[in-house]
């Protein structure tokens, strides 16, 4: 029996009128392999009907991947930034709130614990009976992880904001082992490089002074005309060189840039509290 191509089949049946999806199916893939520019492999895989390869699923894109979301405002996405409380400060306020109790009132004004913990005139015992919902009661735990965190960054006022000073005070007076060793030595240093500030400032402000009554002196000296040939006089060049290296000496490096007196205050009261501990 002599092979009869699809595209004589299809014709032959149109006439009989019994032409079937299958039918149209083999004319599209026949016009498709006669016309399209197709690698051996890639044709048997479209004889066989396997899922086309993954080239040709990027150029008609993937169904089942989900489309990306578009990117809020950038004003919009600062915002929610601003809102977000770090599981850090969260895990501290639950501390104090077990431990002590009431939180300050400069805690409360905070914004991402405004955002997460609502008004704070409001009682836990009125929310729970305001809302349908059985609650569940939140036990402070201790984390090994967040503590690291606090005492990585307990003199970093962007991370710890000024307001949770209080509650760094509560949290860290019972501290035990080396993590306490380290702590006051981190505070004892934040206060050596302020005392050693200081210092600096009060030197450059005398070796300004200094200079200023050479510079009038120099000036009174000026007024008498030097005798020719005098090798001893000063060349003006050679001043500016000097006053350069002068200021170059009393300006910090940048890796000795002293603490900020917010820094050096938390500093100190955590010593005290560890003193005392």
């Amino acid at each position: 029996m002599d092979h009869i191509p699809a595209w004589k089949r299809i014709a032959i049946r149109n006439q009989e009128g019994s032409t079937t999806d299958n039918d149209a199916t083999a004319l599209q893939v026949t016009t498709h392999l006669a016309t399209a520019n197709l690698s051996k492999r890639e044709k048997r895989k479209i004889i066989k009907g396997e899922p086309e390869s993954g080239k040709n699923q990027k150029k008609h894109g993937n169904p089942n991947k989900k489309q990306k979301k578009d990117k809020a405002p950038r004003e919009e996405r600062l915002l929610n930034k601003e809102q977000v409380l770090k599981d850090q400060l969260r895990y501290l306020i639950d501390f104090y709130r077990e431990k002590v109790g009431t939180l300050p009132q400069e805690v409360w004004e905070h914004k991402p614990v405004q955002a997460q913990l609502g008004d704070p005139a409001i009682s836990d015992e009125e929310k729970d009976a305001s809302s349908s919902k059985p609650q569940v009661m939140e036990v402070w735990k201790f984390s090994k992880q967040k503590q690291n965190w606090l005492l990585k960054h307990v003199l970093d006022d962007t991370q710890i904001p000024e307001c949770y000073d209080e509650l760094l005070y509560v949290y860290f007076k019972d501290l035990k082992g080396g993590s306490k060793a380290g702590l006051e030595k981190s505070c004892q240093d934040c206060v050596d490089r302020h005392e050693k500030a200081q210092l600096e400032a009060q030197s450059q402000d005398s070796e300004e002074e200094k200079r200023g009554k050479d510079v009038e002196l120099g000036e009174k000296g000026d007024e008498k005309a030097p005798a020719d040939g005098d090798e001893s006089s000063t060349k003006p060049e050679e001043t500016e060189t000097k006053d350069q290296k002068a200021d170059s000496a009393s300006k910090p490096r940048n890796d000795e840039i002293p603490p900020s007196e917010h820094q050096v205050k938390r500093a100190q009261k955590l010593l005290e509290y560890l003193k005392q501990a």
